[in-house]
């Protein structure tokens, strides 16, 4: 137990029980105290000497002005049960609670004195020991709106992604919110944030590539804010609706999207119809609408039943147990090593004829090029 660092040489006089003070005195005969008291030193002597009985008899006799260097002693000991249930300091007793994983009392200290990083910190612990209530609570009070999409996108938690499109708009973080509504496909209100954050060419971009009936409106918008700078530059933008001979396929492109919203296909489905869906992104609508219409029923669905998952596996391995008949070395076709890989011509060639013994067989070496065969290779 440290009482105070001395500056200069100093000498014991004495102790006063009933002062609770140690007196020194130095060369210059100068005379001063510092208060210790018997009980904290016979109960960090107890817990030296690892007798926690004599240490909680004399705990109730120390001021609980005490406790909280008792409980940083405690936690030097590697106690850090005993120095969480003697500490009074806040910041202490969550550090304690964070160490030894005690999530629901450390989120009891920050319901009384948290921060928001404090909040973060303690969310960040309980999505890695997968606490997703408790982190979805601490990242919403420590506004980590980074960690709730990640949380909201790892979930599939539809509703929560709708929350923090309004809650990141309030926070002015548009990228985050600009994530959640393409997660949701609310591919226009993309396009409409876009417009809004000042973003109207990625917005044009965005248009032609998800949403071709907006692809006009936004061009034209894009028009207009940028003869602020130049009219010559706004000018030589291309509309649909005024040269379409620039906008290959447009037209198909417009069919597959009012047959999208047609069939609804922009909605989101449930992790468990994954095998239903899963090669959907591989049809080519713009293809299937050009050559006749798209084929509505042309969906590959699985069956994804325990028999018909069991079906696939036992299709898709081969049968161990059926016996391969061997096949002679005479029966193979004559090899000669020009018309083998380079790597594996001793291998096959020792297979074919395993009695004979291969040696410094040659490599094949390629023709050389002439200049005009190189000059047309490359060019």
């Amino acid at each position: 137990m440290t009482l105070a660092h001395l500056d200069r040489p100093s000498y014991l006089l004495g102790y006063l029980p009933k002062d609770n003070r140690v007196y020194l005195i130095d060369k210059q005969y100068q005379i001063f105290s510092y208060q210790l008291l018997l009980h904290v030193l016979a109960y960090q002597a107890a817990i030296v000497r690892r007798d926690f009985e004599a240490a909680e008899d004399a705990l109730p006799s120390i001021p609980k002005e005490y406790r909280n260097r008792l409980a940083r002693f405690l936690e030097a000991q590697d106690l850090k049960e005993m120095a969480l249930e003697i500490s009074s300091d806040p910041e202490h007793q969550f550090e304690l609670c964070l160490h030894l994983g005690k999530l629901e009392m450390a989120r009891e200290v920050l319901m009384k004195s948290g921060t928001d990083q404090k909040w973060k910190q303690l969310g960040d612990l309980a999505l890695a020991q997968f606490d997703l209530n408790l982190a979805e609570e601490c990242l919403l009070r420590a506004k980590d709106l980074g960690g709730l999409l990640l949380l909201y996108s790892s979930k599939g938690d539809k509703k929560g992604i709708e929350n923090l499109v309004e809650l990141s708009k309030e926070k002015g973080r548009y990228n985050v919110t600009f994530m959640c509504l393409f997660l949701l496909h609310r591919v226009k209100d993309c396009i409409n944030l876009l417009c809004d954050i000042g973003r109207i060419p990625e917005a044009a971009f965005m248009a032609r590539t998800y949403a071709p009936s907006e692809t006009a409106r936004i061009v034209e918008l894009w028009k207009e804010d940028l003869r602020k700078v130049s009219t010559k530059a706004a000018d030589a933008l291309a509309s649909p609706d005024k040269q379409p001979e620039m906008f290959e396929r447009f037209d198909s492109a417009l069919g597959v999207e009012q047959w999208q919203e047609q069939h609804n296909v922009e909605q989101l489905f449930s992790a468990g119809d994954y095998l239903q869906h899963s090669n959907d992104h591989r049809r080519d609508l713009l293809g299937e609408l050009e050559s006749g219409g798209i084929d509505e029923s042309k969906h590959e669905y699985y069956d994804t039943s325990a028999s018909g998952l069991m079906m696939a596996m036992e299709d898709s391995y081969i049968d161990h147990e059926q016996e391969v008949e061997p096949t002679e070395a005479d029966d193979l076709p004559s090899l000669e090593p020009h018309d083998l890989p380079d790597l594996e011509i001793r291998e096959l060639v020792q297979a074919q004829n395993p009695a004979d013994e291969i040696k410094n067989v040659p490599r094949p070496r390629k023709p050389r090029m002439n200049q005009e065969e190189i000059h047309h290779q490359f060019r």
